[in-house]
């Protein structure tokens, strides 16, 4: 065999598995609700869903969907917008976009690396996304 092994992602779960993603995603929501003030829960809310959705799709697919990956980094970059003062609020969301690139540039380096080293991907592109994002 030439190459590098075939790995597979694991089998799919079934409706037990769905049902503790959904009360994962249900408790995350209610103790951001019950725990802090309305606006930051809400972006919160839609930060774990998102990610639960995230972890979902990767555990069945091996696959890090774009959309959400996107909706991760808006709703940062926006709640950063939102929780910063008037005056900082450019000032937030350029530090956080300059983490971003600083994250997701690390993760490409060490993705770029282990190719060289191993010959096989390590880290997918949507790990690298996903860095940055977060």
């Amino acid at each position: 065999m030439t190459g590098a092994p075939r790995l597979d992602p694991p089998p799919l779960g079934g409706r037990g598995e769905i049902a503790v993603e959904i009360v994962i995603a249900s408790a995350a929501v209610g103790f951001g609700f019950a725990l802090l003030p309305p606006s930051t829960a809400a972006f919160g809310a839609v930060l774990a869903v998102t990610a639960i959705v995230v972890a979902a799709v990767d555990r069945r697919l091996w696959l890090i969907p774009d959309t959400a990956v996107a909706v991760l980094a808006v709703v940062g970059l926006t709640a950063a917008w939102f929780a910063a003062g008037s005056d900082d609020r450019i000032d937030v969301v350029l530090d956080a976009a300059t983490r971003a690139i600083a994250a997701g540039g690390s993760f490409w380096a060490l993705r770029s690396a282990f190719r060289l080293w191993r010959g096989v991907e390590g880290l997918g592109l949507g790990d690298v996304k996903l860095a940055a994002a977060g």
